[in-house]
């Protein structure tokens, strides 16, 4: 028995050589799957098998509804065996319900459970587990990430909506913070001026602090900051110093060399 993302997994690899997918990004793949696998299961119509009564009834219709939304029958065989399972499942319910009996009932908790119960018991358990495997509903991480893949597509385009600027964010999950890969290929590069290394600076401002239109601390309530230093700091050690460079390179080209004397 395939779980619902295994089925969905298997879909995307059959639809990636259609040509009518062709050109389809990954996500998109997955979501057409989805809804293909989907609609192929609502069609699908499994019904419960077995003489049940009372409780007993209810318990096994909700383990039979519990393996059919959590996992894919794609055989008829595969429903009589699920069958079989959940016949076993309640038999070992019934053999629980009466060893709870024994050891709450004060009628019935001084009574020695017989050997032969309990080795049944566990016999049948055993049993059980087998026919899990065998139809492959025991779960597990690995069979649930595709389809914790679309729901968390699903999430992420109603906050990229919303954020669509940003390439940083909180994953709506974990809660941790993720980083959107960019394909660069097809952006336009243009010069940005507003670093020098790793620190914000912006020459015009600071030349109107040279042409005396703008004080440190104005520039410095631009930037939102509270003390001057940083201004004072990148108008000296950076502005002033390239202008003082290229000052220096102006004069040394400008400079005539006589000539040599032979």
């Amino acid at each position: 028995m395939l779980s619902k993302d295994r089925l969905i997994e298997n879909r995307v690899k059959q639809i990636r050589k259609l040509k009518q997918y062709k050109g389809k990004t990954e996500n998109e793949l997955i979501e057409t799957a989805t809804q293909q696998v989907e609609q192929k299961i609502k069609s699908k119509l499994f019904r419960l098998e077995g003489d049940y009564s009372g409780s007993e009834k209810k318990f096994a219709q909700l383990l039979f509804d519990k393996y059919i939304e959590n996992s894919y029958v794609e055989h008829p065989g595969e429903v009589n065996t699920l069958n079989k399972l959940i016949f076993l499942e309640v038999l070992a319910k019934r053999i629980e319900n009466q060893l709870n009996i024994r050891t709450t009932s004060e009628k019935e908790k001084n009574k020695f459970i017989p050997k032969y119960v309990m080795g049944d018991y566990l016999a049948l358990l055993d049993k059980i587990m087998g026919i899990k495997k065998q139809l492959g509903v025991l779960g597990g991480k690995d069979n649930n990430f595709l389809e914790f893949w679309v729901k968390f597509l699903k999430k992420l385009k109603i906050y990229v909506s919303t954020h669509s600027g940003e390439f940083y964010f909180k994953c709506p999950y974990c809660k941790q913070m993720a980083l959107i890969l960019r394909k660069i290929k097809d952006y336009d590069t243009f010069p940005f001026t507003m670093f020098r290394g790793t620190k914000l600076y912006n020459e015009k401002l600071l030349s109107l602090i040279e042409e005396g239109r703008l004080t440190v601390r104005e520039v410095s309530e631009v930037w939102g900051l509270p003390r001057d230093d940083y201004v004072k700091g990148i108008y000296e050690k950076i502005y002033l110093e390239e202008r003082r460079q290229k000052s220096l390179k102006s004069q040394s080209s400008s400079v005539i060399e006589p000539p040599v004397s032979e």
